[in-house]
């Protein structure tokens, strides 16, 4: 079963979506152009966790150290009610008080069987 990420980011993330196209350029100056792949949207996600709690700081990060980087968890992004399977490949982490810490990281959209 794979992990569900819970976790909520704060405002003001952003998303970068780039489509997977094959083009091909004639001599001529023509071109085509085509989808590549069956899932060609490649998304990414770059997420900030301000401030939160020593508690819930380390439980994302125990999340995504457990997931090392490689393997894929669940996730549905705000405002949508899709969920999708991601991967976080590296993070940061920041010491914002004695009480609080700060992480960022980068989703980013696979696709698995």
């Amino acid at each position: 079963m794979t992990a569900v990420f819970t976790y909520v980011p704060d405002r003001g993330f952003s998303s970068d979506i780039t489509p997977s196209v094959l083009e091909i350029k004639f001599g001529d100056g023509y071109s085509q152009r085509v989808s590549e792949g069956v899932n060609s949207i490649n998304q990414k996600w770059s997420l900030k966790f301000k401030n939160r709690s020593n508690a819930e700081a380390d439980a994302i990060l125990l999340f995504l150290s457990d997931r090392g980087g490689y393997e894929s968890f669940d996730w549905t992004p705000p405002n949508s009610s899709t969920m999708v399977r991601v991967i976080a490949k590296s993070w940061k982490e920041a010491i914002t008080s004695q009480f609080t810490k700060s992480i960022s990281t980068t989703f980013i959209r696979v696709y698995e069987v």
